[in-house]
């Protein structure tokens, strides 16, 4: 359990910065397409080009793919952009959350065995406190209290899933 909600944790760590990177890097690649646009508004066809070729990837592909088609609105809502990282922060959250429903899983898994102990240490406890009692009708009590916890314990011990 504790192995799995400290994969949990990393892997979410993971996705928090491949998060940031990602949204540095659009942040970047906004800030240069913004630039790019206002000289291209201006008419200062040298600095737009200047910009232009400062594109890095997704933003480059991406601008080509918009200059066919403008009407699209702009650049970074075409399926051509697309940043690796944010993809990678997406299957980070994604083993995240597996990993902490595995340890949810896990915990629950030991909760249900400590259950169990209890079960049949009470099983002990009446078994044990049957041969102390003088009366016969009480050491049948006892016994069979005993029986009944041990074969609820028995059933609930078949059901659980197994380890191995």
């Amino acid at each position: 359990m504790s192995i799995s909600f400290a994969q949990a944790s990393t892997a979410r760590i993971e996705a928090a910065r491949y998060d940031g990177l990602a949204n540095r890097m659009t942040s970047v690649q906004v800030t240069l397409f913004t630039q790019w646009s206002q000289a291209d508004a201006e008419g200062d066809q040298k600095l737009a080009d200047f910009y232009e070729e400062q594109f890095p990837e997704p933003l480059k592909t991406a601008f080509a793919a918009w200059q066919q088609d403008p009407t699209a609105g702009n650049p970074f809502s075409l399926p051509e952009y697309q940043i690796p990282a944010s993809q990678l922060a997406q299957e980070s959250d994604a083993l995240a959350d597996a990993k902490y429903q595995e340890a949810l899983d896990n915990n629950q898994r030991g909760d249900n065995y400590t259950i169990l102990t209890v079960l049949f240490a009470s099983v002990l406890f009446f078994a044990a406190m049957s041969g102390r009692v003088k009366a016969s009708s009480s050491q049948v009590v006892l016994l069979s209290v005993a029986g009944v916890l041990f074969v609820v314990a028995v059933g609930f011990l078949i059901a659980f899933p197994k380890l191995i």
